[in-house]
């Protein structure tokens, strides 16, 4: 939710982007958290509220549950960015991409160190304080104890698979990604 906040919002703002966020998109904002939000001030915590008060079917795909995409799908491989080659060479042997087709994505958006100090509460800063900085908090230093718990709840499914994937316990996940 962190890399979706800043590269669909944060990094979009005062680009003219055809997809930086509209009026109505920070109006909805507005009233999922009860206060005024506009590009210039909203935070994290606003985005997230916003983004979980919707029903997963009709939330933007970039913060949709992943399983909602193959609910009606029998599925025999569960893969994660963590192996995108693996997972291209098989597209590539089933037919379901050519070799010619270019799969790289740059990613743009820079995080200082994790342990770099100062930002114990990144999730409170706004879009414009965040656009002003060379570097993005770790993303770690976005979530509080109540947003962790509003990710675990409404992600459940996702991370159950994404630890039957990877044969990881959740609590050693959870510690491993959002250091709780």
């Amino acid at each position: 939710m962190v890399s979706t906040y800043l590269d669909r919002v944060v990094n979009k703002i005062g680009t003219g982007a055809r997809d930086e966020p509209k009026q109505c998109f920070y109006d909805g904002v507005s009233k999922s958290v009860g206060k005024v939000v506009n590009a210039q001030n909203i935070t994290f915590h606003d985005f997230l509220t916003y983004a979980l008060a919707c029903p997963d079917y009709r939330r933007d795909k970039h913060y949709r549950t992943q399983i909602s995409f193959f609910r009606n799908y029998r599925v025999d491989l569960f893969s994660t960015t963590d192996d995108l080659t693996d997972l291209f060479s098989l597209m590539r042997k089933r037919s379901m991409i050519i070799p010619e087709q270019s799969h790289s994505h740059s990613k743009t958006t820079r995080y200082m160190h994790r342990d770099c100090a100062g930002f114990s509460e990144a999730g409170h800063l706004t879009a414009s304080e965040l656009k002003s900085r060379s570097a993005f908090p770790s993303p770690r230093a976005f979530y509080t104890e109540r947003t962790v718990g509003m990710i675990l709840s409404e992600y459940s499914s996702d991370i159950d698979n994404y630890c039957l994937v990877r044969k990881k316990h959740r609590d050693t996940l959870i510690q491993e990604y959002l250091g709780v």
